[in-house]
């Protein structure tokens, strides 16, 4: 089927969705805390910014987003799948909304945002059915001609060559997955929560966003918050707007 598109079956894709939800209910605490700083790479997209814009952040965790966005007069909703980490950002920002859900249905109407961020979230999504999920609930919510700013890990950078094949057998081990690209890793300091990962290549990442409706503005790499290539980047960052 082709090196991207390896066929999941359903009730595999939902039980690593069990492991995702509980994975970050159990570090929840520990993940918010290595989560407090603003990524430089914020930076690059303050051009697609106006006044009064409504901006989703799907998957905002502890509400970090919140702080790079409080000089813009913008009207901020954060969600995330996580009870605990919804509870953080809560604690951390308790003037704005907040609001516990799925990514592969948003709880909002058509058409109800200028500007969704979707940071680091794909990558955990398994399956290639989900993943179009997810990104067709993105542009279900966008407004016509809305911005879309979306991000993934890249797993194929040198250093983790090594941990990637290690990971690639844990997901043979548990789910007798044969795919190289459905990884599962052990998080936190005592290592015992494992965490899940979908190990994207550069073309198949905007591919699966372009191939589901959003027009693509730029897509480049990041690396110390410097913008370059998408070789050797630690993620891939995408801007797409929604056409319809």
């Amino acid at each position: 089927m082709g090196i991207y598109n390896f066929a999941m079956l359903k009730r595999t894709a939902d039980k690593i969705l069990g492991i995702v939800n509980q994975n970050y209910e159990e570090i929840g605490q520990e993940f918010s805390e290595t989560r407090k700083h603003i990524w430089p790479e914020f930076k690059f997209f303050e051009k697609y910014f106006k006044k009064g814009a409504k901006v989703l952040d799907v998957g905002c965790g502890n509400g970090r987003l919140v702080e790079f966005l409080k000089n813009y007069s913008i009207d901020y909703t954060g969600l995330d799948q996580s009870k605990k980490l919804i509870e953080e950002a809560k604690k951390n920002f308790s003037n704005k909304n907040f609001v516990q859900g799925n990514i592969l249905k948003l709880p909002f109407r058509d058409s109800s945002f200028d500007i969704i961020f979707c940071i680091a979230v794909l990558h955990h999504i398994p399956s290639v059915e989900y993943r179009k999920k997810a990104i067709s609930e993105i542009k279900r919510v966008l407004k016509n001609k809305g911005i879309a700013i979306i991000s993934t890990w890249n797993m194929y950078q040198p250093k983790f060559d090594k941990i990637r094949k290690k990971a690639a057998l844990n997901s043979i081990l548990t789910f007798g997955n044969k795919s190289k690209k459905d990884l599962f890793f052990y998080w936190g300091k005592e290592k015992k929560s494992l965490r899940y990962y979908y190990a994207f290549h550069a073309a198949e990442f905007s591919d699966l966003i372009e191939g589901n409706g959003l027009k693509r503005l730029e897509v480049f790499g990041t690396k110390r918050g410097e913008r370059g290539g998408l070789k050797e980047a630690f993620n891939w960052w995408g801007v797409y707007e929604n056409s319809n």
